[in-house]
């Protein structure tokens, strides 16, 4: 499993509000957000500036969660699965548009392991484990087919601020889970560099991370990570997207087999085998689409997530494959591999 330890070791850089009364403080505070914790440290020249912008990130994001989520009814997602394969368009706000053409590019960077129109295959998993009865291989077929990113349709409005369209094919349905936390830390991120922050950390559970800069007087900020295969570490981040995951961070089980979460939608089956990739990057949309990528791709995908500007880190029980550039990790319980 992998798991923030982000709380406790920060406390040794801030407090939940610190500071003096002449200089900047820090101040953090975590809601839930995007089906988990999002926890944001941010250093200002004030506890009332530093708490203002921390509640506009927490707004911004429950906005764009409100346009995405497949669990929200009224979401432009929701609305396309209910419409999929019928013969209109579904109006869609300028932000679908912006991660739907990301979505459908990762899907073709990828050779189509990053797919975000798997939720069939998804749903015929969790069909699986209430069953407790394997798939049958015509039924993986069949839904296999159904998906595909490179199918979905969209259409941007007449300029940034116009609303969109959209359509799925029928069969389809989607789901941004593996690309929606990284691409909110996308543009709240930018919004807190408009907005003259320098310091601060925003902290999706431990799996999609945005540092902007770093504490003041410290190398970097620091988050702990833990992998079933290997222990607890510590990574040390400054200006910087990274994203985290974990084949069997969640499983199933049917007929007595651990199931992963994670689906190869190039197959229709789970992935096999317990691995822990993490992408790190520019962009927190690229680094969570990729660390999905790589948790299917294993090694043979680190070259290209390199020629997308990622650097990388892939571990199995076996190998542990890093990247040059890759952050600063510390493992705790064991000498790096």
């Amino acid at each position: 499993m992998v798991r923030a330890l982000a709380g406790a070791l920060l406390a040794s850089a801030c407090l939940a509000c610190s500071g003096t009364p002449d200089g900047p403080v820090t101040v953090r505070n975590g809601r839930p957000a995007m089906g988990t914790l999002l926890e944001i440290t941010l250093v200002a020249p004030d506890r009332e500036r530093a708490q203002a912008l921390i509640d506009e990130c927490h707004a911004r994001i429950a906005a764009l969660e409100a346009r995405v989520s497949s669990w929200d009814a009224g979401s432009d997602t929701s609305q396309l699965n209910r419409t999929a394969g019928g013969e209109g368009w579904t109006p869609v706000a300028p932000e679908t548009v912006e991660i739907l053409e990301a979505a459908r590019a990762f899907a073709g960077a990828t050779g189509g392991v990053f797919d975000v129109s798997v939720g069939p295959l998804l749903a015929l998993w969790r069909d699986a484990e209430a069953a407790g009865r394997w798939p049958d291989e015509v039924a993986i077929e069949r839904t296999r087919r159904a998906i595909g990113a490179q199918r979905i349709q969209v259409e941007a409005g007449g300029n940034a601020a116009s609303a969109g369209r959209a359509r799925l094919e029928a069969g389809m349905a989607l789901d941004l889970g593996g690309i929606a936390k990284g691409w909110a830390l996308d543009r709240v991120g930018a919004w807190l560099r408009d907005q003259g922050v320098e310091h601060a950390l925003l902290n999706f559970g431990g799996s999609s991370l945005l540092a902007i800069g770093a504490p003041p007087g410290e190398p970097g900020w620091r988050v702990g990570i833990a992998a079933r295969a290997r222990g607890t570490g510590v990574l040390t981040l400054s200006d910087i997207h990274v994203s985290i995951s974990e084949s069997f961070g969640q499983f199933r089980e049917i007929q007595g087999r651990r199931v992963s979460h994670v689906i190869d939608p190039r197959r229709g089956t789970p992935v096999a085998g317990e691995t822990l990739a993490i992408a790190a990057g520019d962009s927190g949309a690229a680094a969570e689409a990729w660390s999905t990528s790589l948790l299917v791709l294993g090694g043979d995908g680190i070259g290209a997530a390199r020629k997308a500007g990622l650097e990388v880190l892939v571990m199995t029980e076996a190998t542990t494959v890093r990247t040059a550039g890759f952050p600063t990790l510390v493992w705790n319980e064991a000498p790096d591999r």
